[in-house]
């Protein structure tokens, strides 16, 4: 009679497992010393420029000199400033510390809320731990990753990047898994690049309007595809503000649809409250690029950047 226990059957992934690990053990040569360890830690130690971290699923971005506009507007923007971002713990605490603020949408979402905001200067203690952000494995000893543990508002924070102490970047659910993609693979070529001058700058991709949009407005639809990109720039003048706007078209004859169109809008404005800005444009048809400059005083500016509810005239 066999008195010896009966020997456990393995599971076939156990076994498969084994199997392959014995014929690669066949294949190779083990090295002197035995297999090298994979080394912990971080295996990159690198600077990023905050603009890196941008993907390029992004169209619209835009970089906002902080300080440069705190001077200008003086109390007013930092009014604006707190308004906007108050309902986001995160961006709340951080904005105030910041120097400049890039601010990166998709265009056709924009109602949404996907974006990346990114913050130069030093962020602070932000209380991630406080707000149930929890440490992510990075491989750049440079930058800190922080993932929310339990899912939020689309259009709030879900991730916070740390960029070596000089920059924060704050992720809306929706762009996570791309930012995240760019820490591990590298800046995307085609991302929006504001300059860094003046106090606010802009990138823009043209792209094709959503599908009720076009059907609604079918001949803007057809102008807005013949824009390839917009570059804004607006700076400090001895008149007051001075905005300048690259618009480059995807040919001469786009080019003149552009051009042909800032016209009809100029000869069209009022030269009342904002509208002044269509009515002081000067347009120029260079090629392809058709280029815009004109001045705003900085009244009007606040007007623009005021919400909506307050741009309306009070009801007699």
């Amino acid at each position: 009679m066999n008195t010896r226990a009966p020997r456990e059957s393995l599971p076939r992934r156990a076994l498969l497992t084994a199997g392959v690990a014995v014929a690669l053990a066949a294949c190779n040569e083990v090295p002197a010393g035995g297999v090298p360890s994979v080394p912990s830690g971080a295996r990159v130690s690198r600077r990023l420029h905050p603009n890196e971290v941008i993907p390029a699923d992004l169209d619209v971005v835009v970089r906002i000199d902080v300080q440069g506009l705190k001077k200008t507007l003086g109390p007013t923007f930092d009014e604006q400033l707190k308004s906007r971002f108050s309902s986001d713990r995160i961006l709340a605490r951080a904005a105030p510390r910041a120097r400049t603020l890039t601010l990166a949408l998709r265009a056709a979402d924009i109602d949404r809320g996907d974006h990346v905001i990114v913050l130069e200067g030093d962020p602070g203690d932000l209380a991630l731990a406080s707000e149930g952000y929890e440490a992510q494995p990075s491989a750049n000893d440079k930058v800190r990753i922080f993932v929310r543990a339990l899912p939020g508002p689309r259009d709030g924070t879900e991730a916070v990047v740390i960029l070596d102490e000089r920059a924060v970047v704050l992720v809306s659910p929706v762009e996570t898994d791309a930012v995240l993609r760019v820490l591990r693979n590298g800046a995307d070529a085609q991302r929006g690049q504001p300059v860094a001058e003046g106090i606010v700058s802009a990138d823009i991709r043209a792209r094709r309007l959503p599908m009720e949009f076009e059907r609604k407005f079918p001949s803007f639809g057809r102008l807005i595809a013949q824009v390839m990109r917009i570059k804004a720039l607006l700076v400090v003048s001895d008149e007051g503000l001075r905005l300048e706007a690259e618009i480059i078209a995807r040919g001469d004859p786009g080019a003149e649809r552009v051009r042909k169109f800032l016209n009809v809008l100029r000869e069209g404005a009022s030269g009342e409250g904002p509208t002044i800005v269509l009515k002081k444009m000067k347009i120029e048809k260079l090629g392809a690029t058709v280029r815009v400059t004109t001045a705003l005083s900085v009244e009007t500016l606040i007007a623009l950047l005021a919400p909506q509810a307050e741009r309306a005239e009070p009801s007699p």
